[in-house]
């Protein structure tokens, strides 16, 4: 259902379409997809892990998507296409190769269905930004109300207790839209839900990105910043995936530095949350021992996965994934993948305001988790950005944007 303000916009912006030529003016609001949403949380949150109904939670993507073309607010981005097709091809090669066909068949539609919304292209209301704020709220209020009595685990060895989600992830990216709108009282709401929520990596990266945002992006254009703004994108994308391929010493080195320096004792595998004995293992199991054509072209999709599931070393209380999404794209494709990744980051940065913030912080917390194959997440970025358009804004708001 659309707002009568914004059903009874003028059509003179040009001809609906889905699949090419103008957007429809009508521009979806999407709220039906967030109430449907917010109805089944309760119920995801009170049934076990291991119920299979828990699932359902993954199709609120192709609700979204099907809202937007039932108010003609998607067409096809013909690059977008290029792209999808060129991975489509090298997986399949690379799937006839493998030996392990049912690992690598589900990693490779999980990676097709994440870039899937870059081939699409929305036009969606800024509503939908504080949309996602209420079901952060709402994700919240019910985390907090079925812990124990000691509330949320906000300690070292545990990232965010129960509140581990790939929304804790989304809730930064909420955050920047609303802050290059300037909704100061959603942009604050939207912070307290992240610290709230304690995802610690995707706090340090909102943090980064907004840095990065008031030094080198911002309103104001000069020269020096235009020079910089290059150097730095490069530097931290260089940062964040040495350190990532590196992840064991680099635990290693802070752990002793907390020692030496302010004489704490946290070990390397509980400042990570138990991600340093994961990689260790994996590193010297997979990765000390690789050829050539391993490093360029990697092991295939799935590899890491599989490699993981099959080391009895770890335990049942390992990571069944790395939690290392440099880690994990370079062991599955090699230097290729890490390189087109790479370029990827590079441009984003380069890009608009809010593109080059989801770049800064995405490519951080590649670091710490698995969000390659989060389809909410890549989703989310494409809806978000195309609410923080001003054509888009012009459509649905008039005079206001």
């Amino acid at each position: 259902m659309i707002d009568r303000a914004e059903s009874s916009v003028t059509q003179a912006g040009g001809a609906p379409g889905r699949n090419g030529g103008s957007l429809s003016s009508v521009v979806p609001v999407l709220r039906w997809s967030v109430i449907l949403y917010l109805a089944f949380l309760p119920i995801y949150y009170i049934l076990p892990s291991d119920n299979s109904i828990r699932d359902i939670i993954y199709l609120f993507p192709l609700l979204i998507v099907a809202e937007c073309l039932r108010r003609e607010g998607v067409k096809i981005r013909r690059a977008g296409v290029v792209w999808i097709l060129a991975y489509a091809g090298f997986g399949i090669i690379m799937l006839t190769q493998l030996n392990f066909a049912e690992i690598a068949l589900k990693e490779y539609v999980f990676i097709l269905l994440s870039i899937s919304p870059f081939v699409l292209k929305f036009a969606v209301s800024r509503r939908f930004a504080k949309y996602l704020v209420v079901v952060g709220l709402v994700n919240v209020v019910i985390i907090l109300t079925s812990t124990d009595a000691t509330g949320l685990d906000l300690s070292v060895g545990s990232s965010s207790g129960r509140a581990e989600s790939s929304f804790g992830l989304i809730v930064p990216i909420v955050f920047f839209a609303l802050y290059i709108q300037k909704r100061w009282m959603w942009s604050l709401v939207a912070i307290v839900i992240c610290f709230l929520m304690f995802k610690r990596v995707a706090i340090i990266a909102m943090i980064l990105a907004v840095g990065f945002d008031l030094v080198l992006i911002g309103q104001a254009r000069n020269a020096f910043k235009q020079m910089l703004k290059p150097i730095a994108g490069v530097t931290l994308l260089a940062f964040t995936m040495l350190v990532s391929l590196n992840s064991v010493v680099f635990y290693e080195t802070a752990s002793i530095f907390l020692l030496d320096s302010f004489d704490l004792r946290i070990s390397p595998n509980a400042l990570s949350s138990g991600r340093y004995y994961t990689v260790a293992v994996f590193t010297h199991r997979v990765l000390d021992d690789v050829s050539w054509v391993q490093i360029v072209f990697g092991h295939g999709p799935g590899a890491s996965s599989y490699y993981l599931s099959n080391m009895t070393a770890l335990g049942e209380g390992q990571f069944s994934l790395l939690h290392n999404d440099w880690l994990r794209i370079f062991t599955d494709y090699g230097l290729i993948g890490i390189s087109v990744v790479s370029v990827a980051f590079y441009k984003a940065v380069m890009s608009k305001r809010f593109i080059a913030m989801v770049g800064v912080y995405t490519m951080v917390i590649f670091m710490s988790d698995n969000v390659a194959t989060y389809l909410i997440f890549w989703l989310a970025v494409a809806l978000l950005f195309a609410g923080t358009l001003d054509r888009v804004h012009g459509r649905i708001e008039g005079k206001r944007a």
